[in-house]
């Protein structure tokens, strides 16, 4: 395979949608291609640093449902069951209620319960408000600690948007499924991805705990100024984990980790759950599963502003209409990104895996993935 069309895209969106990228693909088990493009510090110049660290954010989403449905594999659970039987705390979950979908009227409960499909699936109707009276008490009383538990009962006690299953909408509901896999394992969230998940990939840099160490090789983080067209130098934080001193570990955002570590996690996603070291971390069927659409059509309309003609499946957006969509990709391929840029997309018709990092803070652009999903296509039917 050529990669040259890949790396004349990525060089001329250099400086334009990013100040610098690190890409890695691999098929069937190998890395095929690697890149760095652009700069990693504006400043002086200093190029993209291969072993560089970045927080993950909503890539971590894609983790934190493969390790859940290791569980769901083992007998643990059922998609249909409420959270409360394991989270007591959801048990009476209030509704807001409003007058033409704007005005709060009240708080009510809710008709029916929170399944944990509707947590893989963003139609739980819980938001994504860290920012709540509740939460703030948590991190007052435990002194900026936040035990992901504490933190978990915490987001329980704030109105749903919405009655659950009714509409998507992005919201905490993977940060809970990181809470159910410690119920249910016996483990620290972090203790399980490691042993279950990071380990047998080989992943050898992923954590949720910010060293010192980690925090030298963290890639510097910059705002694009569209008025100025510059890259302005910002705090590289992640507000997702509540300060530098929390024990929370989130599920949806919490993630630290570099290319070369994510893209083998990716990687046994393309291939039937097998990673490159043999280890087994999914079923082939259980995959297929996770990367199936789970909403209506109403639904999808609720994703809003994204790539048209993909939908949602277990954790993770799938396409599901080329025709819609206007992109290359096959259909069944799925992944998602991360906040200030991180992206995945994986195909396991093709057993191929695409891993690209960034820092560049701002609204997420989906115009440079689709291109990125484009020429991967092109090249492999070349």
């Amino acid at each position: 395979m050529n990669f040259q069309l890949m790396t004349d895209l990525l060089d001329r969106m250099a400086g334009k949608y990013y100040h610098g990228i690190d890409m890695c693909i691999y098929k069937n088990g190998k890395e095929v291609y690697r890149k760095q493009a652009g700069v990693g510090e504006v400043e002086t110049g200093k190029p993209v640093d291969p072993d560089a660290m970045y927080y993950l954010f909503s890539c971590s989403k894609v983790m934190t449902c493969a390790a859940a449905l290791q569980l769901y594999e083992k007998g643990y659970y059922l998609l249909e069951d409420p959270i409360s039987e394991y989270l007591p705390e959801f048990k009476d979950v209030t509704v807001n209620r409003y007058r033409n979908n704007r005005q709060l009227i009240n708080s009510t409960p809710a008709h029916g319960p929170i399944t944990i499909k509707h947590l893989f699936s963003m139609t739980s109707g819980i938001n994504y408000d860290l920012t709540t009276p509740y939460i703030k008490e948590v991190i007052e009383r435990t002194n900026g600690k936040c035990p992901t538990s504490e933190i978990i009962k915490a987001i329980a006690k704030n109105p749903l948007q919405f009655e659950p299953g009714e509409h998507y909408m992005y919201g905490l509901g993977h940060d809970v499924i990181g809470r159910l896999i410690e119920v249910l394992s016996g483990m620290s969230f972090g203790e399980y991805m490691k042993k279950n998940l990071w380990d047998p990939c080989g992943l050898e840099h992923t954590t949720f705990k910010l060293t010192d160490e980690i925090k030298a090789k963290m890639q510097p983080r910059y705002y694009l100024d569209h008025e100025k067209n510059e890259f302005v130098r910002c705090e590289n934080n992640n507000q997702f984990r509540f300060g530098e001193d929390s024990e929370y570990e989130s599920g949806g955002a919490g993630i630290i980790s570099c290319v070369s570590d994510y893209i083998k996690f990716a990687d046994a996603m393309a291939n039937g759950g097998i990673a490159a070291t043999g280890e087994r971390i999914l079923t082939s069927r259980t995959i297929d599963i996770m990367r199936t659409n789970v909403l209506t059509k109403n639904q999808i309309a609720d994703m809003g502003k994204g790539p048209e003609g993909y939908g949602y499946g277990l954790g993770v957006r799938t396409m599901i209409d080329n025709s819609v969509s206007g992109r290359l990709t096959n259909i069944g391929e799925f992944g998602w990104d991360g906040a200030v840029g991180s992206y995945v997309q994986i195909d396991p018709k093709e057993g191929v895996a695409l891993f690209a990092a960034e820092n560049v803070s701002g609204p997420f652009n989906h115009d440079g993935p689709g291109r990125i999903g484009n020429v991967l296509s092109t090249i492999l039917n070349s």
